[in-house]
């Protein structure tokens, strides 16, 4: 075939349902996380927000030694960063503590048009 011969096949309706899938599991995990945020409010949002970055720091480190552990061990964790990775998750940082204000004092379908 055209562009390099790969062992590539494509689906369109196989896509059409991984995205119908995420899309409707987005939705679903953002009216979840409204309904959390705002109906807990002895709970603080920035202390929400630091339980849910734990959780996910915890996965990111597990699956980072998990698939990567040789290479870290020898090379280092910030093997191959450069100054734009460092912004982008510096950007991606602040765009979470954007996303929680928003899910605090808005709704799921502004945090939506706020994070595309």
């Amino acid at each position: 075939g055209k562009g390099g011969g790969g062992l590539t096949s494509q689906s369109p309706v196989l896509g059409m349902a991984a995205v119908t899938c995420a899309c409707v599991l987005s939705g679903l995990a953002g009216v979840w996380l409204e309904r959390i945020v705002k109906s807990s409010n002895d709970v603080p949002i920035w202390l929400r927000n630091m339980q849910l970055g734990s959780i996910s720091l915890f996965l990111g480190i597990v699956s980072v030694f998990v698939v990567d552990g040789e290479a870290v061990a020898a090379d280092g964790f910030f093997q191959g960063y450069s100054w734009v990775t460092f912004f982008v998750v510096v950007q991606v940082s602040l765009g979470g503590l954007l996303v929680s204000l928003i899910m605090k004092y808005a709704d799921n379908v502004v945090k939506g048009f706020a994070t595309s």
